[in-house]
């Protein structure tokens, strides 16, 4: 626990010096949110797309698109944004040499993980207040368990995330990469039943791509248990796979790092 407070107390300090460069970031999400909006009304969908469509208008479901995978975004590169900060103020070999152990990992997300549930709530709060998207309490426990059971499949991808920092000294290659395949086949923009069905195998291996259908089934009444039991275990294999495979690269690529020395440069 003294782990996780103190990673969690680092992390506010840090926000905190960067205060200007935060509200930079709010202020170009609202400019895009904004832009989107006012092209969104020109987009048309596929007919496989108007199963949510017609109780969620287009600029709904790109606003639920928005929120979600920002949400899925912020906590999938908590980690290796955190270390290249680490890594840029010359204290992440002494951190990594001495806790590189996988509480040690999630400790480090426990911030980003808190900070977009806030950023989530506040984001529908705005959607229920402003743009008539009716979710009610029950419907909203609904979404916070969906997205929950997704946080293990997202602090694995953190994790491998996490490996480019340290070979790589960047954070950049993960997180583009994150953000195009997410975008592309996650559902953010468009329903990822449109693509060819040869590519439906990379869809079914992206957390986002459930976290989504999850949430607007349940934001269009649509939502059947059994389906969102079904996308609920889909997201806790993924967890499974994709946090064992982050641990395993983790440790592979620390061994690397230091065979080479490539660690002790950032």
């Amino acid at each position: 626990m003294k782990k996780f407070l103190s990673f969690f107390q680092m992390q506010i300090t840090d926000i905190r010096s960067y205060r200007r460069h935060i509200f930079s970031i709010s202020v170009t999400a609202i400019f895009l949110s904004t832009l989107i909006y006012l092209f969104s009304s020109e987009l048309t969908f596929n007919e496989y797309s108007e199963l949510f469509l017609k109780r969620l208008d287009t600029f709904s479901y790109f606003l639920t698109g928005l929120i979600i995978f920002e949400f899925s975004f912020a906590i999938a590169t908590s980690i290796g944004s955190l270390m290249r900060n680490l890594q840029l103020n010359g204290v992440l070999e002494e951190i990594i040499n001495n806790h590189n152990d996988a509480s040690t990992l999630i400790s480090m997300s426990i911030f980003s993980i808190y900070r977009a549930s806030l950023k989530l709530l506040v984001y529908f709060l705005i959607a229920i207040l402003f743009f008539d998207i009716n979710i009610s309490l029950n419907e909203f426990f609904m979404i916070i368990f969906m997205l929950a059971v997704s946080l293990l499949s997202l602090i694995g991808l953190s994790i491998i995330g996490a490996c480019s920092v340290l070979y790589f000294k960047s954070q950049n290659l993960f997180n583009a990469f994150y953000t195009y395949i997410s975008l592309i086949f996650g559902g953010v923009i468009f329903s990822s039943e449109v693509l060819p069905m040869n590519l439906h195998i990379i869809s079914n291996l992206i957390p986002l791509n459930f976290q989504l259908e999850s949430v607007r089934m349940i934001i269009t009444g649509q939502a059947i248990g059994q389906d969102l039991l079904v996308n609920a275990l889909i997201l806790s294999i993924l967890g499974v796979i994709y946090f064992s495979i982050g641990i395993f690269m983790f440790k592979l690529i620390l061994r690397l790092a230091k065979k080479e020395g490539s660690i002790f440069y950032y």
